[in-house]
Parts: structure tokens; C-alpha cells; sequence
């Protein structure tokens, strides 16, 4: 677990796991050391102007709409790029459905 404060309180999410005496670690896929800017210079301005606005996009890749409005909740086991997913998105829920890692239908999502 990674714990961190802010603002006077106290979160902590997941950077790992233990399974059978195996250990996975996944913290390289939500923190990074390098600015995402540098990490990711590839995508274009465009992708990054919706991130920076905290939009979705079609075209987008889950990724991408990772950091555009943060992590979603899968509807099914699907593949990553080939699945519904619904995102909290700060009260605005979406239900965007990925084909081929591109956001193919960006619609409203479910409320809890």
C-alpha cells in the first residue's frame, strides 16, 4: 500500500500484490518518477489538450481517458481496449466502450 496525505487527510491505494509467495508490483502503472509529459511525448497535442481540460475524446485510449478523468470501473472481465468501462468522473458519471484501445462510444454513465 502506498499512503499519502493531502490536505489534511489520509489516502492510500494498492502499489502491489502477494499471491502463492509471488510478488507483482504494478506501482510503475500509477506513479511515475519522469513527468507523464516526457513519458508520453509521443501523443499527440491534441490528447493532451483533453487531458489537461479533463476530457474524453473519441479516439482516445483507455490510458489516455485514465488520466483525463481518472481510473474507471470495468462492466465485464474484457480485455483492456475491448471493454465498457464507467467512470465516476467527479460526480459526472460515462460510460465510454473502448474497440481496438479507442474509445468508440462516450455516453452518460450509471449513478451509484
Amino acid at each position: 500500500m502506498a499512503v499519502f496525505e493531502k490536505d489534511g487527510k489520509t489516502y492510500a491505494f494498492s502499489i502491489g500484490s502477494i499471491k502463492e509467495g509471488n510478488y507483482k508490483f504494478y506501482s510503475d502503472d500509477r506513479l511515475f518518477i519522469q513527468d507523464p509529459h516526457d513519458l508520453y511525448k509521443h501523443w499527440p497535442a491534441e490528447v493532451w489538450e483533453a487531458i489537461d481540460k479533463h476530457q474524453v475524446k473519441p479516439g482516445m485510449s483507455e490510458l489516455q481517458t485514465d488520466f483525463a478523468i481518472g481510473l474507471g470501473i470495468p462492466e465485464s472481465a474484457g480485455q483492456p481496449g475491448n471493454r465498457t468501462v464507467n467512470y465516476p468522473n467527479g460526480g459526472s458519471p460515462l460510460s465510454i466502450t473502448y474497440r481496438d484501445d479507442k474509445a468508440a462510444e462516450i455516453k452518460p454513465g450509471p449513478t451509484s
